[in-house]
């Protein structure tokens, strides 16, 4: 098959399996956010089905390749369906050689993207461009998006559980209980403060409706809710590590040998990779180059052989990043700016069971942390408000979903946020895509502008 039948963009062929498509597990798993999952759709359908630089059958293989990235299961075997539908060779599935070299070309920058999105220099794109491949910028720009939009599907996957648990309930939100401690306010004779601590067991929903009603008394912001919430673990684990400390120190007095006996507690690391089929993982690294290959704490690189921090200001999606993608892949921006609009501003002005809630410093939060993690840096942002907003449970959640989907365990969705409802957990998670796929995006056109500019 030649390079020009491949990257030819054909018509779809009809539908033969419209159950093992996108579309319904978006609506399956998405419909408590209808407003989002519109855009989401026909973003989707217009980057991997309607006319564009690249051929259908391509767009598909290219997807496989971003999917296997972080060994999503569930995207790559709809992916390698399309594939075949679409006319792919099942012998590029079978062994990973026998594909293309011009696709195969694009693992380096995939991966990259996909872990390290603060490595992508000229060479990478200039290789592509100028080298033995001959990709155009146009093609180039849409296996971009491509890729970008799978990796952020990952997350979207693994966070809401596609294809594995069915989706929440959304009409019984409120029916679940909770045991916690909560602070009630007392006055003395003389007028000074004190707190008192009880723990009741009763619906999540009411007990906060308890702590935003004594909030309110106190004129609390939305900042002092959540400052509030990250307080009482705090201080719960203070007395925890007290009391630990008391029984050991008690033992030692009763026993000297028992200091020796005492097993040393291990240091926190990153998350575990989950259990996965082995069968399922050879395949995966077969479409996966460098599978060793992963996220590393932008803080922690080699700054002598690293990039600086991408400061927004100059470059941005608005102002940079919406026009260069229009110039190579007409009308593609319209669509993924609407999803990163609707993602990012959807709010019900809720809170748990609190209605009328300015929510939007949380999720300026949500999208500048994850954006933060990536090397992204806001000049025009107070980064304190983001340790103030987000407790750490919940920035260990949001950053494990954004750079290691594959290993989020499945109870995080129901551990992590209590009190708040199923759908606004969704809602975290949604962010969380959007902010990596738009993160990844600005640094692969801004590399691509800086091509433009040396070759002018």
């Amino acid at each position: 098959m030649n390079n020009m039948s491949l990257f030819r963009h054909d018509i779809p062929k009809p539908r033969l399996e419209p159950e093992d498509y996108l579309e319904k597990t978006f609506s399956d798993y998405l419909s408590c956010h209808p407003t989002y999952m519109i855009p989401l759709i026909r973003a989707h359908n217009f980057i991997m089905r309607d006319l564009g630089p690249l051929s259908t059958m391509a767009r598909h293989y290219i997807a496989l390749l971003a999917a296997s990235r972080h060994r999503c299961s569930y995207l790559v075997s709809i992916s390698k369906k399309e594939f075949l539908h679409n006319g792919g060779d099942p012998d590029w599935l079978r062994n990973y050689e026998k594909a293309p070299l011009k696709l195969r070309s694009l693992q380096t920058v995939n991966k990259i993207l996909a872990h390290q999105p603060w490595l992508l220099k000229k060479s990478h794109i200039e290789s592509l461009v100028k080298g033995p491949y001959q990709w155009s910028l146009s093609e180039l720009t849409h296996a971009i998006i491509i890729m970008v939009h799978f990796h952020a599907l990952c997350s979207l996957s693994f966070g809401c559980k596609f294809g594995s648990d069915k989706p929440e309930n959304f009409e019984n939100e409120d029916n679940d209980c909770e045991e916690v401690e909560i602070e009630e306010l007392v006055y003395d004779v003389k007028g000074s403060q004190k707190i008192k601590k009880i723990v009741k067991r009763s619906p999540a929903s009411k007990l906060i409706i308890e702590r935003c009603r004594q909030l309110e008394l106190e004129n609390a912001t939305l900042a002092e809710i959540m400052t509030t919430r990250f307080n009482e673990r705090n201080a719960r684990w203070l007395r925890q590590q007290q009391q630990q400390q008391q029984r050991q120190t008690k033992w030692r007095q009763e026993d000297p040998y028992q200091e020796q006996e005492q097993g040393q507690k291990e240091p926190e690391s990153e998350p575990e990779q989950q259990p996965i089929d082995q069968q399922q993982q050879q395949q995966h690294q077969q479409q996966s180059a460098d599978p060793t290959f992963g996220y590393i704490d932008f803080a922690s690189r080699d700054k002598q052989k690293s990039s600086p921090t991408f400061r927004i200001q100059d470059y941005q999606w608005d102002d940079q990043g919406y026009s260069l993608c229009n110039l190579f892949y007409s009308d593609i921006s319209q669509f993924l700016d609407e999803k990163f609009k609707v993602g990012y501003n959807l709010t019900y002005y809720t809170l748990g069971p609190k209605t009328n809630i300015d929510t939007s410093p949380f999720r300026r939060a949500i999208w500048n942390y994850i954006q933060c993690i990536y090397g992204m840096r806001h000049d025009d942002y107070n980064y304190r408000e983001v340790n103030i907003l987000l407790e750490r449970n919940l920035k260990c959640f949001i950053k494990n979903l954004a750079c290691y989907p594959e290993r989020v365990p499945k109870q995080d969705f129901a551990d992590v946020m209590q009190g708040f409802r199923p759908s606004e957990k969704i809602h975290v998670i949604i962010m969380v895509s959007e902010a990596r796929l738009q993160t990844e995006l600005l640094y692969a056109l801004r590399t691509i502008t800086e091509v433009m500019k040396t070759s002018s």
